[in-house]
């Protein structure tokens, strides 16, 4: 998660048989605020990509 954009901080994350919970509260890194959906898409693009992953559910706030 750390090689996008995305300050997950406040994020708490959970896995159960090959589902992933995403809750809490996200945001743009400084400097990054014009991709910052494109980097959103890209994390939740690759945690699917996982081996063993089924699916990931982002419940998570946004805030600028």
């Amino acid at each position: 998660m750390s090689r996008f954009a995305v300050d997950c901080n406040e994020v708490i994350i959970s896995a159960t048989h090959g589902n992933i919970s995403l809750h809490g509260k996200v945001r743009a890194m400084k400097g990054h605020e014009a991709t910052f959906e494109s980097s959103v898409n890209a994390l939740l693009t690759n945690l699917r990509a996982q081996r063993g992953v089924k699916d990931v559910h982002p419940e998570w706030q946004v805030s600028y």
